[in-house]
């Protein structure tokens, strides 16, 4: 009931379908707005994209940003370029003024030195960026939260690494004992144990 926005990274469902995301915004209050960066599962092949199009109650041209509580959320598709971060996304950031808390959302891991946190490589065609030259591809300070962790015993639950003026967050639930949940409240992220 004191949740504002749902921000959900990818792989929502498993195998998606028309009743799943029916009932997925059935569920949650009304007053609740949802916010989705799609995962491989979500929009794998052209008949899901087409219902995840067709039924999500948000925009489906990304990336798009959403401003909060003096916070600006960048919603992106990961899932389009093979991982990498495409230039109308860090355009988008870049345009953003300096002084603003600014979150990505992406369900793919963004830098090569996190992909053995990933729950899996499906969709990877290599070749993205390494964490240095992220730094040079951004003006501004940013945090980098990346959905497609934790859903297995061997990954971590949650997995946070400072470089500069970027901070890489690699999270993600699998029904696992210690999943964790991301709560930002007054530009600051805290982690909520769920189990």
């Amino acid at each position: 009931s004191k949740i504002n926005n749902l921000f959900l990274t990818g792989d929502v469902f498993h195998i998606p379908n028309k009743e799943k995301w029916e009932n997925l915004y059935n569920i949650l209050e009304k007053d609740i707005k949802v916010f989705i960066s799609p995962g491989n599962h979500d929009v794998d092949n052209y008949i899901n994209r087409k219902v995840f199009e067709e039924n999500v109650k948000q925009i489906t041209r990304f990336p798009f940003i959403f401003n909060f509580d003096k916070s600006i959320f960048v919603i992106s598709d990961s899932t389009n370029n093979g991982w990498l971060l495409d230039q109308k996304t860090i355009n988008k950031i870049n345009q953003i003024s300096h002084d603003s808390t600014i979150y990505l959302l992406r369900h793919n891991i963004v830098a090569n030195e996190f992909l053995p946190l990933s729950n899996s490589l499906y969709g990877f065609k290599g070749n993205i960026y390494s964490i240095k030259e992220l730094q040079s591809v951004f003006k501004n300070k940013l945090t980098i939260i990346s959905g497609d962790g934790g859903a297995f015993n061997y990954l971590p639950r949650f997995f946070c690494k400072e470089y500069g003026k970027l901070r890489f967050i690699v999270n993600g639930l699998g029904g696992i004992k210690g999943d964790i949940i991301l709560i930002v409240w007054n530009n600051n992220i805290y982690k909520y144990v769920l189990n």
